[in-house]
Parts: structure tokens; sequence; C-alpha cells
């Protein structure tokens, strides 16, 4: 085997760095390697139908993140409604999975939900329903991100005790 016929390492082209990026970005929203290759791809139709409207050339790359997670959010609320129901993300803490109980009483705490407040409800449904970060919900909501937090515990805290008040 000759070394002058192996091609030498090269560095990425831009393009390859934007897909890159793009896909970092879309399996990060989406945790599922198919649905993120499908963002990616309606990004992309959505970069090429509407490259004329970007006004700073330098900035494509942060642009097309950006395309990529307004994408995301949207397929994630399709799928929703698609399902006629909310996709429930489970806390990160319980390690993604959920429990057929857990599953369950999602009726009855969406049911509680309705009784929250309108921006608890909110926030709850950013987090819970659309996988929001709790950043993401802190900068949507102008609201500082430890403000979130203490907000999305008590308000767990509050579902848990109806939810057993009402089952018991």
């Amino acid at each position: 085997m000759e070394y002058s016929s192996i091609e030498p390492m090269k560095e990425p082209t831009f393009l390859e760095e934007v897909y890159r990026d793009m896909m970092t970005v879309a399996y990060a929203r989406m945790r599922n390697k198919a649905d993120a290759l499908d963002v990616v791809q309606e990004s992309w139709i959505k970069i090429l139908q509407h490259l004329d409207s970007l006004d700073h050339k330098e900035k494509f790359i942060q642009w097309a993140k950006s395309i990529v997670n307004k994408t995301a959010l949207n397929m994630i609320k399709r799928k929703s409604m698609e399902e006629g129901k909310y996709r429930l993300i489970a806390d990160q803490s319980h390690g993604g999975e959920m429990t057929i109980e857990e599953h369950l009483a999602g009726y009855d705490v969406r049911e509680q939900l309705k009784e929250l407040d309108k921006d608890l409800r909110m926030m709850m449904e950013y987090k819970y329903m659309y996988g929001y970060k709790d950043q993401e919900i802190a900068d949507r909501m102008g609201i500082p991100l430890g403000t979130v937090k203490i907000r999305l515990f008590r308000c767990r805290e509050k579902l848990k005790k109806k939810l057993t008040d009402q089952n018991c």
C-alpha cells in the first residue's frame, strides 16, 4: 500500500461545519437521530428559501442554528398535536424514562395544570410538554433562571400533593 495514495486529513468545509452544528442543535432538541435528520433537512429548505433575508453573512452559522432550533420546537409541537395529546417530557432527574403510572398520571396532571395561573401553567408546559431547558424558559419569559427553577420546583411539589390527595 502506497502512502501517497492515501488522502491526507482535510479541514472540514464550511458546509460540513454548518451541517455538524445544525445536527448538534437538532439532536439536543429532539433526542432522536432520525427526527434530528428530519429537522436539519427542513431547516436547509427554510435556509435556502430565505437566504436573501440574511443581512449579515458572517452570522450565517448562528442564523442557521436558530432556524434549526425553531424548526425542532415546531416539530415537537406538531408531533404532540398529531398524537392528540401533549408529549410529556420526563424530568431529566428520572433518567428520561417514564413509568406506566407516570404516563397515566399525565392525564390528571393536565387537568391540574388548567387550574394554575397563566404564567405557572406556561412555565410547566414549556418544561415538561415542549422540553425547554430552564435557561430557555427564563429567556423566553424574561425572568431570572433561579426564579424559574424555584417556581418549577414549588409547582411540582404542589401538583404532587394534589395528585396524591386526589388518589387517596
